[in-house]
Formats: structure tokens, C-alpha cells, sequence
């Protein structure tokens, strides 16, 4: 069941803001793997309407970590 409900608790756990030069929301959903986050952004969009980039991040071990941040015409 995705709904806004469990966009502001996954918010509320993984997210944040960053208020730089732009505005960046982002959930911070390390702990999934590429496709998992492919089929959230995809879910989220589908109940949303808000169109999500998946951002890779490489870790100095060497494996990449993911998140889902919203694209900068969203935060406008």
C-alpha cells in the first residue's frame, strides 16, 4: 500500500532536505538494491505524480548505495 501516508513515514525515517543552491528532498533508501528502488520510484510516481531520480552513491568499500531524490521541477 503505497499513499501519502507511507510517503511521510518513509520520509520521516530515510528523508531529508538539503537548501543549498537548490532546494533537494531525498530518501535516503540505502538499504535497497537498484531495483528496488526502480520499482519505489515507479510505485511512487504511479500514486504520486512526482517524478523521481535515482541518485548512486560509491562507497569507499567500492559498492554503490541508492537514493531516490526528487526531481529539482518538483521542489519549484
Amino acid at each position: 500500500l503505497i499513499d501519502w501516508d507511507f510517503l511521510s513515514l518513509l520520509y520521516y525515517d530515510t528523508g531529508s532536505t538539503q537548501l543549498r543552491n537548490v532546494p533537494r528532498i531525498c530518501l535516503h533508501t540505502d538499504m535497497y538494491s537498484y531495483g528496488d528502488n526502480v520499482l519505489l520510484s515507479r510505485a511512487l510516481y504511479d500514486k504520486t505524480a512526482m517524478h523521481w531520480n535515482i541518485h548512486h552513491i560509491k562507497t569507499k568499500s567500492g559498492l554503490f548505495r541508492y537514493r531516490l531524490c526528487l526531481q529539482k521541477k518538483e521542489t519549484d
